[in-house]
Parts: C-alpha cells; structure tokens; sequence
C-alpha cells in the first residue's frame, strides 16, 4: 500500500522536487546506520559513498 501511495505522490510532482525528496534518502540511512546501529564504514564504502 505505501508503495502505490508514493507512486500516485509522485505522478503529480514535477521530477525536480522528486530528485530534491529521493536524493538525501540512501545518506541518511547510512547515517542512521553508522549512528544508531553502530556500523562501520570501510575505506571502499567511503569511497564508493563519496564517488556517488
């Protein structure tokens, strides 16, 4: 169900503010992983994280 909610969402916005929402979403998770759950980040991670 929150899949074909997004997805009804997002047929009314114009691509830029859905770039603008989509983009910080892999960073913060990242984020709360590294910060909440503790997980370590390799020199590759960084790396390719950085690189994308």
């Amino acid at each position: 169900m929150p899949r074909r909610l997004f997805a009804c969402g997002a047929r009314r916005l114009p691509l830029a503010i859905l770039n603008f929402v989509q983009h910080p979403a892999p960073s913060i998770n990242d984020r709360i992983a590294m910060i909440v759950y503790g997980k370590e980040m390799s020199a590759t991670t960084l790396i390719s994280f950085v690189l994308i």
